[in-house]
């Protein structure tokens, strides 16, 4: 059964909208069973109340001792999806680390781009390579000592004979690296992720995780239902050593600068940056390493290219995912960046003044309502020759609550009215109040309009514009809404990108 056919017998199930159903199978690893399961299990408990219950037991205050289980897993219990997960590499892309089901992608992700960025930095690379043991057990042991103490031990976990899983302290990398490399086929095989996580947490210190993700917001465990993924804390544990999940630049509660130590001198862009308003934090959004974590969400995929220069006007980069239905697949694709780079994100005071909403002008653009229906027919893949309804600002009294633009702020782009044409039309003084009313303004013709009475000279009508005369902002958001989805992400860091899929022309799931 293709993916397609799949998502309509996961809708005829479940009655979910496509976007949705698609988004449960790529979490799912392809199989519509899990995918039906892990549904109705968000139906039912939701990832807040997991949370609740979660915290609700022993974790941390009835005096019983933290264990990796109360830290890492919901309800103490490790889920199937990191059970049977091992450290594999897929046998048509080598480089790239397999996921049979979702969950394990963000701890997979950092450890395949700490071994990908090491080979290209020790000119060692090359997409048909088949990784060492010494490579792979490298790459590890470079994590781990992000997160070890200054004169503390390192933690290696193994599986005994009964299936148990112990450890060994070391007091030096050297010691802890031919254990390592000794037992590393252990860490190969299923369960071999959680004998790495619990490395690191007991390495790194439970106690100390559990006050670091205390102090900055964020909750245990660090694996989070419904789709038993991993917060942001634990893939920052991983990169600067401090579970510190906070990756904007600056504090969403005042001006100051957040300082993150990437230790790892790898890259993570995401498309929560969108949600929060603040850019991600300058030592991820350029690291030392051309190499990039991608979080789309619900997943974490890896992203690299050989260039040196991100400025470039034309980049060739690969993305790997290893997870079904989606990949395996290591996807080659061309990103053209118009030489629009952010390299180092201006103050937080001036950002702020920048996306601030200020009162608008008469004739400003509004919002986008919705694209042409002939347009879409005969373009139906290309939303850039597309023509867009539009609403523009006709009306001063109504934004009397924003602050003035600033004298040094550049001026926004003014659109006009336009003819008075018979017809259809929509009244703009009713779409200006749509979400109070619930009334978007259509009226069949007649020069008043049929909801509020007011004569369409004094109440405004929406107008047609093509594409390329929207503004940058409403660009952008069309960008996001039908383009690659990878475009979110990307324009975090390069804001006027597009791209070109080199392998196949289906775009790549993040």
């Amino acid at each position: 059964m293709d993916q397609m056919s799949q998502i309509q017998e996961l809708i005829s199930i479940t009655g979910l909208p496509q976007d949705q159903a698609q988004m449960y199978l790529e979490m799912s690893g392809g199989s519509i069973d899990l995918a039906v399961s892990m549904y109705f299990e968000s139906m039912d408990q939701g990832q807040g109340s997991n949370q609740q219950n979660f915290g609700n037991q022993d974790f941390g205050g009835n005096n019983q001792e933290l264990s990796p289980e109360k830290l890492l897993w919901p309800d103490k219990v490790i889920p199937e999806s990191w059970k049977i997960q091992g450290l594999e590499f897929d046998e048509n892309n080598p480089l790239g680390l397999k996921q049979h089901q979702n969950g394990p992608c963000g701890p997979l992700s950092v450890i395949n781009a700490v071994l990908i960025s090491q080979l290209i930095k020790n000119d060692n690379f090359d997409l048909n390579k088949k990784v060492t043991d010494e490579e792979l057990t490298k790459a590890l042991i470079t994590i781990l000592n992000v997160v070890v103490q200054q004169d503390q031990e390192y933690i290696i976990c193994y599986y005994n004979s009964l299936n148990e899983i112990k450890q060994d302290k070391f007091k030096g990398e050297q010691q802890a690296f031919q254990f390592l490399l000794k037992n590393l086929n252990q860490y190969k095989i299923q369960g071999g992720i959680v004998l790495f996580l619990y490395s690191l947490v007991l390495t790194k210190g439970l106690d100390k995780i559990k006050e670091e993700v205390s102090k900055s917001g964020g909750e245990l465990p660090l694996i989070v239902r419904p789709f038993n993924i991993c917060v942001t804390d634990l893939i920052m544990l991983m990169i600067s050593g401090e579970a510190n999940g906070n990756v904007g630049d600056f504090s969403q509660f005042s001006n100051e600068k957040i300082q993150v130590n990437n230790r790892l001198g790898i890259g993570l862009l995401t498309s929560v940056v969108h949600q929060m308003n603040i850019p991600i934090n300058d030592a991820l959004l350029t690291p030392q390493n051309n190499v990039f974590i991608l979080h789309g969400g619900e997943h974490f995929t890896v992203m690299f290219t050989l260039e040196k220069d991100l400025s470039k006007e034309q980049i060739e980069f690969y993305q790997w995912n290893g997870l079904k239905p989606g990949g395996p697949r290591m996807c080659k694709f061309l990103l053209k960046t118009k030489g629009d780079v952010i390299k180092k994100n201006i103050e937080p005071q001036q950002y702020k003044k920048i996306h601030t909403h200020y009162k608008p002008e008469i004739g400003e653009f509004d919002s986008v309502i919705q694209a042409n229906s002939e347009d879409k027919k005969n373009y139906p893949n290309n939303y850039t020759k597309w023509n867009y309804e539009c609403a523009i600002i006709v009306h001063d009294e109504e934004n009397a609550d924003f602050p003035p633009r600033p004298q040094d702020m550049p001026k926004p782009k003014l659109y006009e009215q336009g003819e008075n044409k018979e017809g259809p039309w929509r009244c703009l003084a009713c779409y200006s109040k749509r979400f109070k009313t619930m009334c978007f303004g259509q009226n069949e013709g007649g020069d008043v309009c049929q909801n509020c009475g007011i004569k369409k000279e004094h109440c405004g009508w929406s107008i047609y514009l093509p594409f390329e005369k929207l503004p940058s902002s409403a660009k952008r958001s069309l960008r996001r809404q039908h383009g690659p989805k990878i475009i979110g992400i990307l324009e975090t860091k390069w804001p006027s990108s597009d791209v070109e899929f080199l392998d196949k022309p289906e775009q790549p799931t993040i």
